[in-house]
C-alpha cells in the first residue's frame, strides 16, 4: 500500500484548510487504519514506540516526494524534507533553495535530505519530517519553512531525548553540535 497525498500549501484558503488535518495527524490515521489488523500492539506503541516499523509494514514507500521523506526519516535521527517545486521561485532553482535548507539545517547539528517536485502546479511548498511522520512541520511556503529551521531542529532533538532515543550526554552533544551531527541511538527500532 503507497502512501496518500499531502495537503500542500497552494494559497491562503488551502494553508486554513490544512491547518485542520495537519500532516502528522493525516499520516497517523493512515497508519492506523493500515495497521488495524495488528492487535498485539497499543495505538501508542503503532503511532510512538514503534511508528517507523509499522510505516514500513503497513503504508509502504514510492517515489514520491513525500513517500521518500518519509522513508529518510525512518533511517535515522535526520529530516526528510519534502519540497513541491511550484513556478513562484523567482530566480531561485529548487535545487540552489534545497542546498540552502539543508546547510540550514546542518548548522543547527541536524542532518536533513530534500526529496523534491520540481514541477509543482500550485504555489511552492515545504515540510519536514522526522521519525517516519511521528513530527512534522507542516508544509508551508518555502520562506515560512526556513524561517523555522532553528526552532524545529531544536524541538527535534527534544523529542528524540524525551522518547528516550539518545542519552542526555548525547542530547548534549547535538544541542551544542554547529555542524551535522549523527548522534548514538539508545535503539534502533524505533
Amino acid at each position: 500500500m503507497a502512501l496518500l497525498c499531502m495537503p500542500l500549501y497552494a494559497a491562503e484558503k488551502t494553508v486554513i484548510e490544512a491547518q485542520k488535518h495537519s500532516l502528522d495527524i493525516i499520516l497517523g490515521a493512515q497508519l492506523l487504519k493500515a495497521a488495524k489488523e495488528n492487535t498485539i500492539l497499543s495505538v501508542n506503541e503503532k503511532l510512538n514506540v514503534y511508528r517507523c516499523q509499522m510505516v514500513k509494514k503497513y503504508i509502504g514507500f514510492d517515489d514520491t516526494p513525500l513517500s521518500q521523506a518519509l522513508k529518510y526519516s525512518c533511517s535515522a535521527p535526520v529530516v526528510g524534507v519534502v519540497f513541491y517545486a511550484g513556478k513562484d521561485l523567482g530566480h531561485h532553482s529548487p535545487e540552489k533553495i534545497a542546498d540552502y535548507i539543508k546547510k540550514e539545517f546542518s548548522k543547527y547539528g541536524m542532518v536533513a535530505r530534500v526529496f523534491i517536485n520540481v514541477e509543482h502546479e500550485f504555489s511552492s511548498s515545504v515540510a519536514y519530517i522526522i521519525g517516519g511522520g511521528k513530527e512534522v512541520f507542516d508544509p508551508v511556503s518555502p520562506a515560512k519553512a526556513i524561517k523555522n529551521i532553528k526552532g524545529f531542529a531544536a524541538d527535534m532533538k527534544l523529542v528524540f531525548f524525551a522518547d528516550k532515543l539518545i542519552t542526555p550526554n548525547e542530547l548534549e552533544k547535538w544541542a551544542k553540535a554547529d555542524a551535522a551531527y549523527m548522534p548514538n541511538l539508545t535503539r534502533k527500532d524505533y
